[in-house]
């Protein structure tokens, strides 16, 4: 829930500050016909962090939704949801190798072994 709170928010942060320069536009001094410094550093600071916040957003959904690869440790988000998307345990396949190592230690042990069927 954590992880997709922070995607909320950060898909929400450059529509603020979108809205947040459209209202800087009362800076603009329609007397002298110049924008006063203030507003104006604001208004360019609320579109910089605007433009940055939807580049975050666009990296941050292609890793999230489309991007499906491993990593050789399985330590990224990405890498686990490979794992719980393609992997699936294949119960025959354990009870073959119970078999065969069973058959194995037979052939080089006396006696019985107990993971022999």
């Amino acid at each position: 829930m954590g992880d997709l709170l922070v995607y909320l928010v950060a898909l929400a942060a450059p529509l603020a500050f979108t809205f947040l320069a459209w209202r800087l536009k009362r800076g603009y001094d329609a007397r002298t016909g110049r924008w006063r410094w203030p507003w104006l550093v604001a208004g360019n600071l609320c579109v910089l962090l605007a433009l940055l916040g939807a580049m975050f957003v666009l990296a941050e959904s292609y890793y999230r939704y489309w991007y499906d690869t491993t990593d050789n440790f399985v330590v990224a988000w990405t890498s686990r949801r490979w794992e719980q998307r393609h992997f699936r345990v294949n119960e025959r396949a354990n009870e073959l190798a119970a078999e065969t190592i069973g058959k194995f230690l037979d052939e080089h042990i006396d006696g019985p072994c107990p993971l022999a069927k």
